[in-house]
Parts: C-alpha cells; structure tokens; sequence
C-alpha cells in the first residue's frame, strides 16, 4: 500500500510541475487544460492552486466524502443520497435511482480498491476534492468532487467528475 500511495503522491507531484513548466505558469495563476472528453464533449479543468478553508472545512468536506464512500461499499442507497447536494437529490429523485447510476456510471466511485485524497482546492469557482481511486482492474481514475455548503453549514456532493490518470513518464 505504501508503494500505490508513493505513486500517487509523486504522480501528482510531476503533473503539477509539468502543467507548470508548459504553460509558463505561475503559483496564483489560473488557466484552463482540455483533460480529456467523455462521450464527445470536451471536458475543461481549470489549473487548480491549494485554497485556504478552515480545518473544520476540511475535515467535514474528507467526513463526507468517506462516507458516502462507506455507503456505496454496504450498498446503503439511502445513506449514499443523504450526503449529495439537494440538487443531485432532485435530480434523482430517489436513493434506488442514485444508486443504479452510480454503479452504472461510476465503478471506481462505487468500489474503489484504494482512495487517497488529495490537497482541497477551488476549480471555476467551485470548492473542489480531489480523490485519487484505484477501481477494481487495478486502474488509476481521479474523482473531482464539487462540494456545497449547505445553509446550516454543513456540506454535500453536488457533482463529482471521474478522470483516468495516465502514468507519468517521469
């Protein structure tokens, strides 16, 4: 387990530097990357720099996350739901349907192999997790979870991306 998360931590690492070194960028700076597409549509990625929360933040925004993680693990639907935003809720309109497009759509998400978050950060404005998930044929995808305070301070998912991570050749 140590060499995966050694992997991941210096892959993410080289990214940065290499988005750096490429665009001439700047700590402070923002700019847009094409990623990748899914289903024919370009999928944009702003240039992500740490952001300063509180460490109550944090931790709630990681609480979160795990457990929902930890739902999908127990095939818990209603406990799943309960952490995404009410506008994911609306969208859905029920735990069952949630659920059935999460282990449609969203395999590494669903039963990760290992999870390993990364630094918080703020992409287009949006308080952003990233989270890096081995899936279960042993593939590297990063999960961008959008977060959403919600108006009694707590948060949810209101959105999450799943990308591949291809290896670095560094």
């Amino acid at each position: 387990m140590k060499n995966a998360l050694d992997f991941f931590r210096g892959y993410w690492d080289n990214l940065r530097k290499d988005i750096d070194t490429l665009a001439g960028i700047t700590p402070g700076t923002e700019a847009c990357f094409l990623v990748g597409s899914s289903h024919d549509i370009p999928c944009f990625i702003h240039y992500i720099q740490p952001m300063e929360v509180t460490a109550t933040d944090r931790a709630e925004i990681r609480s979160v996350i795990e457990r929902q993680l930890k739902a999908f693990q127990n095939d818990d639907a209603i406990g799943a739901f309960a952490f995404a935003s009410p506008g994911i809720q609306m969208r859905f309109k029920s735990p069952e349907n949630f659920m059935e497009m999460v282990k449609t759509a969203y395999q590494a998400v669903y039963r990760p192999r290992s999870v390993l978050f990364e630094d918080l950060t703020k992409m287009g404005g949006v308080l952003t997790q990233p989270v890096l998930l081995l899936d279960a044929e042993g593939v590297l995808m990063r999960a961008l979870y959008l977060m959403e305070k919600q108006s009694d301070a707590s948060w949810r998912i209101n959105g999450c991306y799943v990308i591949p991570v291809e290896a670095s050749s560094h």
